[in-house]
């Protein structure tokens, strides 16, 4: 196997890329070339030009140091037409950085993007990626309206190469509320039992129904505030570092979860303390026919922590310290035409008691076209916000299922001496 290194040192001799360009040929017909015989030709360039590689080689400086801080790319080539000088041992192409990372977002954007340009081997390793994008134009009838991207989503998952049983996913996100940055969501690993699956790394505590429902695939815009605030990390983009085995035999109707974390929330380096989060969600299913079903179940999470963070309970600028016990409630009754939902979810941070609840009922007219209405309340002693119950009417076109939809949302809340309202549409679209 031939092995190409690119170095940014100045010093980089003559021969550096000898091997991979042939006789200095541009790069568009080298990529050309191999494209033809089957090898994607990566154009990863090192983030100072060598005076010894031709000035085609490179692309704009300030596009590669935004991305990262990239000091040397090595190529492995290998395949059934490899590069002259390189041996063919394998259809498989490897990328091997070594790089500084400003932070572990442009880390995940970095794969991602190596990832795409080799998408033709992903139909070998069965390795897949995908995203989707929510774009979207709201307004409160009072004082803001405007557009923006609620959500641009990307990841790569699948099995573990030559590893039984062993999967992987990473996500990634770019997020409105910090002006598109771009920020690591899942990253883990699976393990699949006969009976269920043990699961470690960064991901979504099963605690709650509607947060366990992607946010592709709800009927509303936007799930419901209790479950945003009141799950045990809901200040923290829903995230948490840990270790979780679920338990639900095949056909048995019966689903639980017994997780341990840090407690910190996401995108935390180590966990603070010697105290965990432990979470439990158990339901079970009832299938009356083939097309009509009752699940049924409730969730507990606990943990004694100190200085932590919960703005949309307490409030900006407050942190808490001592036990902290959640619990919730659902059912949901589904058919194939229709749906109800609901859940109650309660937080008692010491004597503090947070609660509130959600209610909707979905009917679909046909493939094309679906409604929903529904009604959400969130009681928290954080005084900035209203703690009247809200009532929601949605409605969404399908184009293409799930993969191309718009849905309209409209919303109001009576609070004692004002009513609140708000409109929102949005285009969703999968990227593949």
């Amino acid at each position: 196997m031939k092995k190409i290194t690119v170095s940014s040192s100045i010093s980089a001799g003559p021969k550096t890329l000898s091997a991979a360009t042939e006789a200095h040929q541009p790069l568009a017909e080298k990529s050309a070339k191999y494209s033809r015989r089957g090898i994607p030709m990566l154009s990863l360039i090192p983030l100072r030009p060598s005076r010894n590689v031709p000035a085609h080689y490179y692309h704009k400086r300030n596009v590669r140091s935004t991305l990262c801080g990239i000091t040397t790319y090595t190529i492995f080539w290998s395949g059934d037409a490899a590069p002259r000088g390189a041996v063919s041992a394998t259809r498989r192409h490897f990328v091997s950085f070594d790089v500084r990372f400003f932070n572990i977002g442009y880390f995940v954007a970095a794969l991602l993007l190596v990832f795409s340009f080799t998408r033709a081997s992903f139909s070998q390793s069965k390795t897949e990626w995908g995203g989707y994008l929510q774009t979207r134009f709201s307004d409160d009838f009072h004082s803001n309206a405007g557009f923006s991207i609620r959500r641009a989503k990307l990841w790569i998952d699948g099995p573990v190469p030559d590893v039984t049983n062993f999967s992987f996913r990473m996500q990634g996100i770019f997020r409105y509320q910090t002006s598109g940055t771009f920020m690591l969501q899942d990253v883990y690993a699976e393990y699949k039992l006969p009976f269920g699956f043990v699961r470690g790394g960064q991901f979504v505590p099963d605690f709650a129904l509607e947060r366990q429902q992607g946010d592709a695939f709800i009927p509303l815009i936007e799930r419901a505030a209790v479950v945003n605030s009141l799950i045990p990390s809901g200040d923290t983009y829903a995230r948490d570092i840990g270790a979780e085995f679920v338990l639900e035999p095949k056909e048995s109707g019966f689903h639980t979860s017994f997780g341990i974390y840090n407690g910190n929330g996401g995108n935390t380096k180590s966990n603070e303390d010697r105290q965990f989060l432990y979470t439990n969600r158990t339901t079970y299913d009832i299938r009356f026919t083939g097309n009509l079903s009752w699940t049924n179940g409730f969730s507990v999470a606990y943990r004694d922590k100190r200085d932590l963070s919960f703005p949309s309970i307490l409030g900006s600028g407050k942190t808490f310290s001592g036990t902290d016990f959640r619990w919730g409630l659902e059912s949901h009754l589904k058919s194939s035409k229709w749906e109800i939902q609901g859940e109650y979810i309660q937080a008692d941070l010491e004597s503090q008691r947070n609660y509130g609840y959600y209610v909707f009922g979905g009917y679909d007219f046909d493939r094309l076209n679906a409604v929903v209405l529904s009604t959400e309340k969130l009681q928290v002693v954080n005084t900035s916000y209203a703690n009247a119950p809200w009532y929601i009417v949605g409605y969404s076109h399908f184009f293409n299922g799930q993969r191309f939809k718009v849905m309209v949302d409209g919303r109001a809340q009576n609070v004692s001496d004002h009513s609140n309202y708000g409109g929102t549409l949005q285009l969703q679209i999968f990227l593949n």
